[in-house]
């Protein structure tokens, strides 16, 4: 393997050095180590500060007219190609400067992010990648008593000279009940049923009125598309991740949370089928606004309540495979 040259930041001092400001100007000069050559020729693809904590202001998606802040986590880099090391404190200042804007959505900010870091770093690309937490507010489907729950924005840009690529998505709590366990539970009392003296159709019909025992876990869903030049706002991705599976909420009175049981049985899921869920109605409601090359990244994971392991489905695919697959 081949070694790193002997990298001696040792300097020789001269008397002219300490004539009037030369001193300072010679200190600040020896000490951007950042800005030398590298010490081996190799491309580094991304180097820079990973969830650094930020407010970021954005348009509320309820009341359009209001902004609100989203608390980020928000990773950041450059590639490096001829210089030995990134500006870190140019990394903070470009997030913070940019924090005190209003944007919008949060990849409207991402975008403007990652075109400043490329900028001040001397870069070819600049990449961001944000994880906000976001609170919804929204009334509970049977008490209608206004809930506030935290759901996670989604915003990745990746900035050239010539081209910006984004991302927005979403993630957000749900609730699943198992099929499995429901159909068992079900049918297992037939043939109590049928010594009792009951009839077959009689049985039937009992088994078309029960409400049948399984096991419910809760999980998170996650919707990541790119964004291309169309406008998909947070409210898009939220629609598509409702109609998809059974949002839990932090306020339930017991209508509420007899109402969101009751629909979680009626309508059990597996993780495959949350993320199937969401592929469909992301095509059903975005295929006027993506093209068909147009990524989507769809995870559905629960944190499984009879097993000590979790579950986790991920559908990596394309606007266009979707569409081939829901359509063959």
């Amino acid at each position: 393997m081949k070694k790193a040259p002997n990298n001696s930041e040792d300097f020789l001092l001269s008397d002219s050095h300490f004539e009037g400001n030369n001193f300072q100007t010679f200190l600040e000069k020896i000490s951007d180590i950042a800005s030398s050559p590298s010490l081996i020729k190799q491309t580094i693809t991304s180097s820079g500060i990973h969830k650094q904590k930020a407010q970021v202001y954005i348009r509320n998606f309820e009341h359009p007219t209001n902004y609100v802040p989203v608390f980020c986590e928000i990773s950041i880099g450059v590639d490096l190609i001829h210089y030995r090391g990134v500006h870190m404190s140019r990394y903070s200042e470009s997030i913070f400067e940019l924090a005190s804007e209003k944007f919008d959505d949060l990849s409207i900010f991402a975008e403007k992010l990652a075109k400043t870091i490329r900028e001040r770093q001397k870069s070819n690309i600049g990449m961001v990648d944000i994880f906000g937490t976001y609170i919804h507010r929204k009334l509970t489907k049977k008490s209608q008593l206004l809930s506030s729950d935290c759901l996670h924005l989604i915003a990745r840009a990746r900035s050239t000279k010539n081209e910006i690529a984004l991302q927005t998505g979403m993630q957000v709590y749900n609730m699943t009940a198992c099929p499995c366990t429901k159909t068992h539970t079900k049918y297992m009392i037939a043939p109590e049923l049928k010594s009792l003296g009951l009839t077959i159709d009689q049985i039937n019909k009992i088994l078309q009125i029960t409400m049948p025992a399984t096991h419910t876990q809760r999980g998170t869903t996650t919707l990541i598309v790119d964004k291309e030049k169309t406008n998909i706002s947070h409210q898009n991705i939220y629609s598509i991740l409702e109609e998809s599976t059974h949002l839990v909420y932090d306020l339930l009175k017991r209508s509420d949370e007899h109402d969101l049981v009751i629909r979680a049985i009626q309508n059990p899921q597996f993780t495959e089928d949350v993320a199937r869920e969401v592929a469909a109605n992301t095509y059903g409601h975005l295929k006027d606004k993506l093209s068909p090359n147009a990524n989507v990244y769809i995870e559905s994971i629960l944190n499984d309540a009879i097993h000590i392991h979790d579950v986790r489905t991920v559908i990596e695919s394309t606007m266009g495979n979707i569409s081939q697959d829901l359509n063959s």
